[in-house]
């Protein structure tokens, strides 16, 4: 069974960019969690929540995106 590919190299520049639909769904959820968790920090005043949703957010995507990155 082959692994999926939703995250490749750039094209100019360095770094890396969604290749696929569900890479791009990915990175738009991870802005969604950024504007939460910079809501609930500031907002709402929930700074331990909003630091963990932060957190969780950016540990959750790193790994999607080593498991599915093609160099």
């Amino acid at each position: 069974m082959t692994r999926p590919i939703w995250f490749g190299p750039k094209r100019h520049g360095v770094g890396i960019s969604p290749t696929h639909p569900i890479g791009w769904l990915l990175t738009v959820l991870l802005v969604v969690a950024i504007v939460l968790a910079i809501h609930l920090i500031f907002a709402a005043t929930q700074v331990t929540i909003g630091l963990t949703v932060l957190i969780v957010s950016f540990v959750v995507f790193f790994i999607l995106v080593s498991l599915t990155y093609e160099k």
